[in-house]
Parts: structure tokens; C-alpha cells; sequence
């Protein structure tokens, strides 16, 4: 007997999380896919406008300059996400340690190295300027 609300009706079915990544990556086909799509006309448009302003000419100082800035601004991000990571992971293990003052400790000392981390990863700019100016003048 199916399920309804009394009206001849089936109840929709809620998506299980992996229905609604295939739905936002466009990994699904059919009607539902527009947010693939969408993603992938942005991806597109992303490259075009960075590989447009690539276009000038540049010389080889500059060339420099903007392929360590892209390098820095590619590890921070990645860097960032993973400081995210690890301030989730250790707050998931902050709320199954029960009050054991040992976990507890050993938690508080993660979320230390991670704020330590974080601030050199944003520190990063100002010490990869100064090691730029040490080297190239």
C-alpha cells in the first residue's frame, strides 16, 4: 500500500544527499540538471576572464611577480580549506571526548597549532614580500 495524504496522492520522496550533489553538479541528466549546468557555464567563464587578462604582454619581472602571486593565492586558499578541516575535525573530537580531561587537553592544543597555523598562512603575503625583495634586489 503506498504511502499518501489521503487525497490519492503519493508524498514526495525527500533526496538522499548524494541525489542532491548529483542534482548540483549536473551528474543526474534530465530536467533536474540545471545547477550542473549553471556550474559549468561559470567554470567557463572564470577561465575566459582569467586567461583574457593574461593576454598583455608582460615582462619577465612582472611574468614573476604575478606567477609567485598566483602560487601564494592558490596555497593559501588551500591552506585556509584546510584549517576549516581540521577546526571541524577537532571540534567533532572535542564533543566525543566526554570530559576526559586528557582528550580534552589534547584538543585544546590541536585548536592552538591550528590558530598558530592560520596565522602564519595569512602571514604569508608580508613574509613572501620580504623574501621577494631580499632575492631579487
Amino acid at each position: 500500500m503506498k504511502k499518501g495524504n489521503g487525497h490519492g496522492q503519493e508524498k514526495p520522496r525527500r533526496l538522499t544527499n548524494w541525489e542532491k550533489t548529483r542534482l548540483v553538479f549536473g551528474l543526474g541528466g534530465g530536467k533536474r540538471s540545471a545547477g550542473g549546468i549553471a556550474t559549468v557555464v561559470i567554470a567557463v567563464l572564470l577561465i575566459g576572464t582569467m586567461v583574457a587578462g593574461n593576454a598583455a604582454a608582460l615582462t619577465p619581472q612582472e611574468k614573476l611577480d604575478k606567477t609567485i602571486g598566483n602560487i601564494q593565492t592558490f596555497l593559501i586558499g588551500i591552506g585556509i580549506a584546510l584549517a576549516g578541516v581540521m577546526v571541524i575535525l577537532a571540534g567533532t573530537k572535542w564533543v566525543t571526548t566526554r570530559g576526559h580531561p586528557e582528550e580534552q587537553a589534547r584538543v585544546k592544543h590541536w585548536l592552538m597549532d591550528i590558530g598558530i597555523g592560520c596565522i602564519l598562512i595569512l602571514s604569508s603575503t608580508v613574509l613572501i614580500e620580504v623574501s621577494k625583495g631580499l632575492i631579487v634586489h
